[in-house]
């Protein structure tokens, strides 16, 4: 669980440097994690930064989606 912590902060610190190809990747680790160890916060948190990845790419679909299924 640790692990997918890690990979969900990394991904949004790449998020604020703009790298949003690289912090998808990462929180995409994260939700895996997530979903494995079944840790429905960690699996939130981890959608949410899905949500704003895709608001800065400017796919507000996938934005809401996300963002639905993170609450």
């Amino acid at each position: 669980m640790v692990e997918a912590f890690g990979w969900q902060n990394l991904a949004y610190a790449l998020l604020e440097q703009d790298r949003l190809a690289e912090a998808r990747a990462a929180v995409e680790r994260s939700l895996e994690l997530a979903k494995r160890t079944q840790v429905p916060r960690l699996e939130g948190g981890s959608r949410s930064y899905l949500a704003r990845i895709a608001l800065a790419e400017n796919d507000l679909v996938t934005a809401e989606r996300e963002v639905r299924r993170a609450v």
